[in-house]
């Protein structure tokens, strides 16, 4: 695959960026701008993927460099602006770096779980949900149709796709192991998301699991490994 001219990616990851500073990148106000870009500014070229681990714009620009990140944050509501502009450990990836990193992050190469399976639907949503709004061209069609068949092809060759080495499975089994012979008491997941469910799933049945979701969400029943609501 050769890039297009002028693609790039600017984002921000776990390995330097805090937690704080991703939510405030990833908030509603992100989505908005998107919105604004397309309907608005005439981008034609914008994806943008957001997940627990990393907050990314990939695009096509005439600009180079340090201009791509000043560019983009000129074009930002002033709030979602600074925080890019101010944000630590902020990268930039051109031409063919950019099509080497997307198809690392969507193998699971750059995940905090290395080969987990969630970042594959992760990104292949995030460009269809740009394309539905208008905001690909062949650019972008381009650089994720061909970094996307890169990572499955990666992720077979590994053989990634066997069991789940997510974050979710992960957290269940360290607090099972912690938990290991005391008495089956109620567990309380606190936060929502694929996350939490993905932790519910892999806790046993007998388990009784509650989560306290944020907000006016009220309560959710989460399915157990068989499928049922708990």
């Amino acid at each position: 695959m050769r890039p297009g001219r002028g693609i790039f990616c600017v984002g921000v990851d776990h390995h330097s960026t805090p937690l704080g500073v991703r939510e405030v990148l990833a908030s509603s106000v992100g989505d908005r701008w998107i919105q604004h870009l397309i309907e608005h500014e005439g981008a034609a070229e914008v994806v943008f993927l957001s997940t627990c681990n990393r907050v990314e714009i990939y695009g096509r620009s005439e600009q180079r460099g340090p201009e791509i990140l000043s560019s983009l944050v000129r074009s930002m509501p002033a709030d979602l602006g600074s925080a890019w502009k101010e944000a630590c450990g902020v990268y930039l990836h051109e031409g063919i770096s950019c099509w080497r990193h997307l198809a690392e992050v969507a193998t699971g190469l750059r995940s905090m779980v290395i080969g987990e399976g969630e970042i594959l639907g992760q990104v292949r949503l995030a460009y269809s949900a740009s394309r539905e709004a208008g905001g690909t061209g062949a650019a972008m069609h381009s650089l994720f149709q061909s970094g996307l068949r890169a990572a499955r092809a990666a992720r077979a060759a590994a053989g990634f796709g066997r069991g789940d080495p997510s974050v979710g499975r992960l957290a269940a089994e360290a607090m099972l192991e912690i938990l290991d012979g005391q008495e089956p008491w109620p567990l309380l997941l606190l936060g929502s998301g694929q996350l939490a469910i993905v932790v519910s799933c892999y806790l046993p049945a007998h388990r009784s699991v509650q989560p306290a979701l944020p907000g006016s969400l009220g309560h959710q029943q989460f399915p157990g490994p068989s499928g049922r609501k708990r």
